[in-house]
């Protein structure tokens, strides 16, 4: 099976040099030049949660654009910026080989967006662990987790496959409620980028703090508000907060 991750920031990175690590056939598309010279340089590199680092050679080269591949690809993970979604969609559709499935693994709520650009070939993965990119082709995990993984619609493909692939480099499961973890996702996606950026530290440094915690479950409870009025009930992600639970009440 050919793969491409499309997108290898801090989460593509990471998870394509685990997939090529555990034997996949896996070409990184970079859409960078200096990850590019990093790569075909020094291969991957990744710093584990205990400091520990590991190398990894690429397996194919790797590629500005999914377009200027020699051959279609099977499955694709698609890991860049949400912003940049439909590009490089475009750019890798006719690189897709027949039942070519796409995995959209941004946060937010990419699935819709990737099914108008490829059809019904999507499936959902929402990344439970965090990683950032130290330098180009440099790779640090920032937390743990596990990827979910599921089918948007009755119609896309099964996850299970994707799920069993993704094992080898990283826990993985498959759910019924795609949209409940997407959702819940979305609502921690709302605290840690927003009040993380205002804040300029750690999101933990700053719930240290009471009226942090309370701005952090009161826009837990807008999502959740919003989630419910779209009829989604959100699910917890991979064993993190219930946010149900946990978002203020009236």
């Amino acid at each position: 099976m050919r793969i491409a991750v499309i997108g290898c920031g801090g989460i593509g990175g990471v998870l394509a040099a685990t997939l090529t690590r555990a034997g996949a056939d896996v070409t990184p598309i970079v859409g960078n030049p200096k990850i590019a010279a990093a790569l075909d340089a020094h291969g991957y590199r990744v710093r584990e949660l205990d400091g520990s680092e590991w190398s990894q050679p690429i397996g194919r080269a790797p590629l500005l654009h999914a377009s200027q591949a020699e051959a279609p690809f099977d499955l694709a993970f698609v890991a860049t910026q949400s912003t940049t979604l439909e590009a490089a969609l475009a750019d890798a559709r006719g690189k897709l080989a027949d039942g070519a499935v796409v995995v959209t693994c941004q946060n937010g709520l990419p699935e819709d967006r990737a099914r108008a650009l490829v059809g019904e070939r999507v499936g959902g993965g929402v990344v439970g662990w965090g990683a950032s990119m130290i330098e180009p082709g440099h790779y640090k995990r920032t937390s743990k987790g596990v990827l979910t993984f599921g089918r948007p619609t009755p119609a896309s493909p099964d996850a299970a496959a994707v799920a069993a692939l993704a094992e080898a480099a990283s826990p993985s499961l498959v759910v019924d409620d795609l949209a409940g973890v997407r959702w819940s996702k979305l609502a921690i996606n709302c605290v840690t980028t927003t009040l993380g950026a205002i804040g300029g530290v750690s999101l933990g440094r700053l719930l240290s703090h009471r009226p942090i915690r309370r701005i952090a479950l009161e826009v837990f409870a807008e999502v959740a508000a919003v989630a419910s009025r779209s009829g989604v009930s959100v699910q917890p992600v991979g064993g993190t907060l219930d946010i149900d639970k946990i978002a203020i009440s009236d």
